[in-house]
């Protein structure tokens, strides 16, 4: 199965940091779509669907909160919202979680800490998308009618969910 390279949206103000977070992930292979503005990120999740977004709480951490949730509205379930702040309080990290992030990471930033959470939130996504790949093979072989299941009719049924089961690969 051909690889591709994941989609990680950064959503910063401060130039100097975004470029940094690029070229951290960068020299881990990894390519980042920088945004500035709020209203460009939500956009950019509903067409894109990025696996990550790196998230600056912004100005004001209750505005980065509705951006968390208009985001949470428009991604998939297994992408990860990663946040970055320096509003590390228990009840900010809290309010976070409950608006739909999946981890928090601490400034002044860590390039270690933050590709070692990226890292970790692509495992994540990948073993999320393996599982619902099985889910749904398990769902179609109980919900087939006996028919259907000579060969030809179910290589052509489970093939879009398990490219290669069937071709020996």
């Amino acid at each position: 199965m051909a690889s591709t390279t994941p989609t990680i949206l950064l959503v910063e103000s401060d130039r100097v940091l975004r470029d940094l977070i690029t070229l951290a992930l960068g020299r881990e292979g990894l390519q980042t779509v920088q945004v500035r503005e709020a209203g460009r990120a939500v956009d950019f999740c509903e067409h894109h669907q990025p696996e990550i977004v790196l998230l600056d709480l912004l100005a004001s951490y209750a505005d980065g909160l509705n951006l968390i949730r208009d985001m949470r509205a428009v991604l998939p379930a297994e992408s990860a919202v990663l946040v970055i702040s320096s509003l590390a309080f228990d009840e900010v990290v809290r309010q976070v979680v409950r608006a739909g992030a999946t981890d928090f990471i601490l400034k002044p930033l860590d390039v270690q800490v933050l590709v070692g959470k990226v890292r970790r939130s692509l495992q994540q996504n990948q073993e999320s998308a393996r599982a619902l790949k099985e889910s749904r093979i398990v769902q179609l072989v109980h919900h087939t009618k006996p028919a259907l299941l000579d060969a030809a009719a179910s290589s052509a049924v489970i093939r879009p969910w398990v490219p290669g089961a069937l071709s020996g690969a």
